[in-house]
């Protein structure tokens, strides 16, 4: 006798269903392989960015600018991180999308959201903080765990500059979002081939792998 077990679960959204998860008929062993490669490579992601970060938020040290010097140490280190995470939710999704059957373009965003806020606390709370002593202080970390309080309690307050050229930064590429700058371009450079109507369907939507989070 053969023994079938049916296994339920919420439906999506019907506009977010992603039919070709949907046809996807794979066996357990090769989804299971699949989602750890998936997983591998977003933990690669951590590994990767983990020197870029460094080397990133203590550029402003290593040159000077001269007079411009106050305004390159107020930009430069969360200018690079603001790049480097921008880019980020890209390659994250594309990952999500083709190593995980999701069935549904919403569970594959809130996957995304789930991952890139914890990458966020990881690298711009706790790296920037730490700074260049960061395998230091996973060694000590590891070998006296209690002392991670204390660790993060005394470097924390040594970054609050940086937090807030980080917000403010923020604010500044929020603002730049509204102008919509993006779809601006591709508006322009649509309508120099194709019919208006045509080129402002082009130039839409924004980009789904950030501004859909």
């Amino acid at each position: 006798n053969i023994c079938v077990e049916w296994q339920g679960s919420y439906a999506p959204e019907p506009e977010g269903v992603d039919w070709d998860d949907l046809r996807q008929n794979v066996g357990p062993r090769l989804d299971a392989l699949r989602t750890s490669l998936g997983y591998g490579i977003v933990m690669a992601l951590y590994v990767a960015f983990l020197p870029v970060c460094i080397a990133t938020t203590n550029l402003a040290y290593m040159i000077d600018l001269g007079p411009l010097q106050h305004l390159w140490m107020a930009i430069a280190p969360s200018l690079s991180l603001t790049i480097f995470l921008s880019f980020l939710p890209t390659v994250m999704i594309n990952t999500f999308d083709y190593f995980f059957i999701l069935k549904s373009k919403t569970w594959c965003q809130l996957k995304l959201q789930n991952w890139y806020f914890w990458f966020q606390v990881f690298f711009v709370i706790l790296v920037t903080a730490i700074g260049t002593n960061f395998f230091e202080f996973v060694t000590q970390v590891a070998s006296e765990p209690p002392s991670l309080f204390l660790l993060l309690g005394r470097a924390l307050p040594e970054a609050t500059h940086f937090y807030m050229s980080y917000i403010i930064l923020q604010c500044t590429t929020h603002a730049w979002g509204l102008i919509r700058s993006a779809q601006l371009g591709k508006f322009l450079a649509a309508r120099a081939i194709f019919e208006e109507e045509e080129a402002r369907d082009l130039a839409e939507p924004e980009d789904q792998d950030y501004f859909g989070i």
